[in-house]
């Protein structure tokens, strides 16, 4: 039994190895040769087919740097059909970069199988470049498929500086995709492979966008249109209305969905569609339905007033619309669809505010819109000085203090409050004219009074700072024969000082013969038949100065016991000066001399002024140091107290064609009424008075003061 068992086994053993002897194989074999011929314009690859039974329908080889010969990156050589085993070779080429190693294989094709021999290496050392002979077709658009004719095709697919991507390709044709990153209008198209390039010879041209049609073709801002076309860039793609950029909302290479822009105004415009660098126009317009204004009544007014706006394309209901005269919002009162009710706002501060209407995000067109010129119809006080208080009245005001200036003469005064109907001002500090016209202007509208405010005080001039390059400090100031003197030095150690004339009708210095002494505070002088006499702190010297020759002399001295504060008065031929001590002295033309006087009143003067045969002394009172007025006769040699209700502050007096003035170092201003032997107070200085730089010409009705450099003049009979 066992010996049947073990024969069966042989048995089968036998059958089974003589049916796989006897198997044929579906699929050919082929093997990989090494590469010979190794030069500079290529190589020469070879195979072997050692088994076929089928029909062989293609063979060749494929090549790669990479030794994991990816098929979807490798280099191929296609030879075609073949009758049966045996060895083939080809010469390539193309695709073989010069010292690069390069990983290949031979491969056979049947209908059924693909079947590749082992894999070989070789060193490369270069091969022929590409060429381009031409391409298919001339103009595409994105994402077509063009197709290359040339020779020795490897490498890389440019279109201008876009590389494009590869759909199939071998030695003699290439067909790729236009890359979506070529935007240009035109350009080459290059093969780059180891250093080397080809171009074509033509451009190959990108298709212009076309628009077919869009609908619909009116709308306003938030619509929606739908343009329908062709070679629309699916990434770089743009529409506009009037240049205002449309939000896309879909977009294919044949239609986009758009969002109407805001900010257009209303009437037809023009839809433009851009599509990578290259644009186009609709031939059709859209019309844009924004609002508009046809008409404004009325055409002017002012703040407050109701006005009607007419048009069309107004939000109907409220809230919708927002009206605006030049940006500053407007109150609405009633609105519909094609007509809105307004107040003018009192915010306006142009006089020419241009009106617009908001609806939806839309601007309408502009329409210009005229302030009415303010009305003064009164102001108050009518004489003025610097820092006055005006009230002005009338109407038609901006009821905002910044759209108002009220100048004085042209000079803009300080608006303290506005209303519609009222303006409170304060007067500049610089006053040039002693009549002043009024000028009101609101939100830039300007109105004018008949009336001209008045001021007796008036800047006329600029003292001269310098001579030279040295500040001028003014020392002395001296009236004779209707004229002004100034004595001032730059250095107060010198031995003579500048010695200048005002003259009134030019407003200016004119520079004569300087003063021949030391430029020390505490000048005196007064005026005798033509002839200055001037001394000076703290010398006894008396200087005569003739304004006919324009020349000084040593005329005398005085002498008296201290060296205090001097001051000079003149009445017609007659001079005086007067001290701190309670002494004065007479000039006595007749025999030209100095005369001490002994009957002066228990009074240190300060200060005074003269009037023909009068002198006004001011000073303290020796027992109680009271401020106090005395009047001297010169005819009669008395004194007379006139004190009345002098203010009992210290200050300065000057008088004016027979009327006294006193002055407080504050500036407050008093007029002497010897009618009733009483002191009124008037308008107040324009500046505060740290010293007396104040000198009057009676004669002329006016008086001049300095205030550091600047000069005043003022006349009481404004």
């Amino acid at each position: 039994m066992r010996s049947i068992l073990v024969g069966i086994v042989f048995i089968l053993t036998l059958f089974t190895c003589t049916q796989e002897e006897i198997t044929s194989r579906a699929y050919p074999r082929v093997r990989t040769s090494e590469v010979v011929n190794i030069g500079n314009t290529g190589s020469v690859f070879r195979g072997e087919i050692t088994f076929a039974s089928s029909e062989i329908i293609d063979h060749g080889f494929i090549w790669s740097a990479n030794q994991s010969l990816d098929l979807n990156k490798v280099e191929k050589i296609r030879l075609g059909p073949k009758s049966g085993p045996g060895v083939f070779e080809s010469e390539v080429g193309f695709g073989l970069a010069q010292g690069v190693k390069y990983y290949f294989k031979a491969f056979v094709q049947s209908d059924t199988h693909i079947v590749y021999g082992e894999i070989l290496e070789f060193v490369s050392l270069g091969s022929l470049a590409p060429i381009i002979d031409d391409f298919n077709p001339k103009e595409a658009s994105w994402n077509d498929t063009l197709t290359l004719i040339g020779r020795n095709f490897s490498g890389v697919v440019k279109f201008g500086d876009t590389e494009a991507e590869i759909m199939e390709h071998n030695d003699k044709v290439i067909k790729v995709k236009v890359p979506l990153g070529y935007v240009q209008p035109e350009g080459f198209i290059s093969i780059l492979f180891s250093g080397n390039t080809s171009s074509s010879k033509d451009k190959f041209k990108i298709k212009t966008p076309v628009i077919n049609e869009f609908t619909p073709n009116h709308g306003k801002f938030g619509d929606q249109v739908t343009i329908i076309g062709n070679y629309f860039h699916p990434l770089q793609l743009a529409v506009s209305f009037n240049e205002i950029s449309a939000e896309i909302l879909t977009r294919t290479a044949t239609q986009i969905l758009c969002k109407i822009p805001s900010g257009l105004s209303s009437g037809m415009v023009n839809l433009k569609v851009s599509s990578g660098q290259q644009s186009v126009t609709a031939s059709e317009t859209f019309y844009y339905e924004a609002p508009v204004i046809s008409e404004i009544i009325p055409s002017e007014g002012t703040y407050g007033d109701l006005i009607t706006i007419k048009g069309n394309h107004f939000g109907s209901l409220a809230g919708e619309s927002i009206v605006k005269f030049e940006g500053e919002v407007a109150e609405i009162i009633t609105v519909t669809s094609s007509e809105i009710k307004v107040k003018v706002p009192e915010t306006v501060g142009v006089p020419a505010p241009k009106i617009t209407i908001s609806y939806n995000q839309q601007i309408s067109n502009e329409r210009e819109f005229s302030l009415l010129p303010p009305i003064i119809t009164s102001f108050t006080p009518e004489s003025v000085t610097t820092n006055t208080e005006v009230v002005i009245t009338g109407s038609r005001f901006s009821p905002v203090l910044e759209n108002n200036n009220v100048n004085f003469g042209g000079v803009s005064g300080e608006i303290v409050s506005v209303s519609s109907t009222e303006i409170r001002v304060l007067v500049p500090d610089s006053i040039a004219s002693h009549e002043l016209e009024l000028e009101v202007l609101s939100s830039g509208v300007s109105a004018t009074t008949n009336a001209k405010i008045k001021s007796p005080w008036k800047l006329i001039s600029i003292f001269p700072y310098s001579d030279g390059n040295q500040p001028l400090v003014r020392k002395h100031y001296i009236v004779a024969n209707n004229k002004l003197f100034v004595i001032a030095t730059s250095n107060p150690n010198a031995a003579a000082a500048n010695f200048y004339e005002f003259i009134p009708t030019s407003n200016s210095f004119q520079r004569k013969s300087d003063f021949p002494a030391y430029g020390t505070s505490w000048h005196w002088s007064c005026f005798v038949n033509d002839k200055l006499y001037v001394g000076y702190f703290p010398f006894r010297e008396v200087y005569e100065y003739s304004l006919v020759s324009d020349t000084w002399r040593l005329h005398s001295e005085i002498i008296f016991g201290t060296g205090n504060f001097k001051f000079g008065l003149s009445s017609f031929n007659d001079g005086f000066m007067f001290n701190y001590d309670m002494e004065y002295w007479k000039y006595d033309l007749s025999i030209d001399s100095w005369i001490k006087k002994d009957n002066l009143p228990e009074l240190y003067p300060n200060n005074g002024f003269a009037f023909n045969e009068q002198l006004f002394v001011f000073g303290n009172a020796s027992l109680d140091n009271s401020f106090q007025m005395w009047e001297y006769n010169v005819t009669a040699d008395t004194w007379s107290f006139i004190n009345g209700d002098l203010p009992s502050e210290s200050g300065v007096v000057f008088g004016l064609d027979n009327r006294g003035f006193f002055s407080t170092m504050n500036g407050d201003l008093y007029e002497y009424k010897p009618s009733i032997n009483s002191w009124e107070q008037g308008l107040n200085f324009p500046f505060i008075l740290y010293e007396a730089p104040l000198i009057s010409i009676h004669q002329s009705s006016k008086a001049y003061f300095f205030n550091n450099n600047d000069v005043w003049e003022f006349d009481p009979n404004y």
